[in-house]
């Protein structure tokens, strides 16, 4: 077998492998170990299943904050999503998931194809290999149901039509990534970090000129039709100010620069990146490419880096959230993609197969370090494991048009799954530690005056989190009540 055949057998199994893995349990319900984020895109494309499909006034009825509006990214991924449930006459989740994972699919291809005209093939290999085997939450990510993978396959395949653009000096290519970023921009405005990168070719390729250039002046149009958008985000909830999704009008609520003097943030931030973004065995192999001598193309990389650092101060307050995190995984590949292969290159003397025997060795590692995170994806875990049968018993006690309470740990998973298209529900945290005792008293009563006659609780074990509470609780009858979850009357 050529190198070349040989070469793509080794692209095709990475991909092969790396597709089994997203879809491997792939219909499992929206209650895997970090629900949140999900739940709300799913709720969100149910409800234009269920009611009106205006991209508009996207709407959930999670919080008990009629009319409901949750308003953020342009809704283009839940457009996608909810088309299935109008062919098919029925809700099914496993359609947004499937999107995220094909979306993965060409994110990984166009990946690869990026790095193979920017580095060489053998570093677009193991970049590959880094990128859509090795890292736990990009795997977890691309089976999810939300916009994330979507956006990024966008982002990627615009700076690879940009890359392209400045090699041939085609103008579709500028075409393709100009349509691609403005896409980008509009569903997932996270994703801005690419721009650099492009920035950096631009200046290399037509020095000062690039700022005379027509074509690239106009990338600053991509921006419009985002900055149109948030200005609609603004005015609804300016128009609805008691929406739970109001707080995201504060810039507090993005960024807070105490942030970067607080040791335990970073702390926090490196042990999450470390060990289920990228694992620890690749982390180590982009800090040894930081300082190997063939640097060529190195400024891209950079470049893009400096794109994620703004990225972190202006999104510091969410950097927590492991898919915020994912994108920062795309430079530390390409580093240590570059120092794998400078492995491979110095073991060519002892080694037959010196390429496959460090792939197998860096898997390994990757295995026994990530192992637990990754299993987390396949799996439900013990706190969401009666959500489902809870869910059911509400569905069957809630009369007609009525409205509920439910709390499933920090998630509204019990409140998604409990609802009918006739039902309004608001998502109760018991633990929360910014309110607890009479303030959680007077929290659950406000609901109760919104109007609320069921109360469920998924796992009985979160009351003892709150004693207050579960004392307070004690004034309901309750209609459902094993060891397991409990269901109250609160007329």
């Amino acid at each position: 077998m050529n190198s070349n055949r040989q070469h793509l057998l080794y692209v095709v199994l990475i991909l092969l492998v790396g597709l089994g893995l997203r879809l491997y349990r792939i219909n499992l319900p929206l209650l895997d170990a970090k629900p949140h984020r999900e739940i709300h895109t799913a709720e969100v494309t149910r409800n234009f299943y269920w009611h009106d499909f205006n991209v508009f006034y996207t709407k959930t009825k999670l919080w008990g904050d009629e009319p409901g509006y949750y308003v953020l990214e342009f809704p283009l991924y839940n457009a996608l999503a909810v088309a299935p449930y109008a062919v098919f006459g029925h809700v099914d989740e496993t359609w947004g998931k499937g999107i995220s994972v094909f979306s993965s699919l060409v994110l990984a291809i166009y990946f690869y194809l990026l790095v193979t005209r920017l580095f060489n093939k053998k570093v677009a290999l193991w970049a590959l290999a880094f990128f859509y085997l090795f890292s736990p939450q990009e795997i977890m990510l691309s089976r999810s149901f939300q916009p994330d993978q979507f956006g990024l396959m966008l982002a990627v395949a615009s700076l690879y039509y940009f890359v392209r653009w400045t090699q041939e000096e085609t103008v579709r290519y500028h075409v393709y990534s100009f349509l691609l970023l403005t896409v980008t921009l509009l569903v997932k405005v996270q994703f801005f970090p690419v721009t650099f990168a492009m920035m950096l070719l631009a200046i290399r390729k037509w020095k000062l000129h690039a700022f005379r250039n027509p074509l690239l002046l106009l990338y600053t149009f991509s921006l419009l039709p985002t900055l149109l958008w948030f200005y609609h985000v603004r005015m609804v909830y300016l128009q609805f100010p008691q929406l739970n999704g109001a707080h995201m009008l504060s810039v507090q609520n993005w960024s807070a620069l105490e942030n970067f003097i607080n040791p335990h943030w970073y702390v926090n931030i490196f042990y999450d990146f470390t060990t289920q973004i990228t694992t620890i065995p690749v982390f180590i192999l982009a800090c040894i490419g930081l300082f190997l001598k063939n640097r060529k193309n190195y400024q891209v990389i950079y470049a893009w880096m400096l794109g994620l650092f703004l990225f972190v101060l202006t999104y510091s307050v969410h950097i927590f959230f492991w898919y915020y995190q994912v994108p920062l995984l795309f430079p530390v590949v390409l580093l240590a993609a570059h120092a794998q292969e400078a492995i491979v290159l110095r073991l060519h003397s002892v080694l037959l197969f010196p390429r496959l025997v460090v792939l197998m060795v860096v898997l390994l590692s990757m295995v026994l370090t990530a192992r637990p995170y990754l299993l987390r994806t396949y799996t439900i875990p013990d706190k969401h494991e009666y959500v489902l049968e809870t869910a059911r018993y509400v569905r069957q006690l809630a009369t007609a048009h009525s409205k509920i309470i439910t709390s499933s740990y920090n998630s509204a998973a019990l409140t998604y799954y409990s609802l009918r298209p006739d039902l309004w529900g608001a998502t109760f945290v018991i633990n929360d530690p910014t309110c607890l005792g009479k303030c959680a008293i007077a929290e659950f009563e406000k609901l109760r005056g919104w109007g609320a006659t069921l109360y469920a609780i998924s796992d009985k074990r979160e009351l003892t989190q709150n004693v207050d509470f579960a004392n307070y609780l004690t004034r309901f009858k309750p209609l459902v009540d094993n060891e397991h979850f409990i269901v109250y009357d609160i007329h």
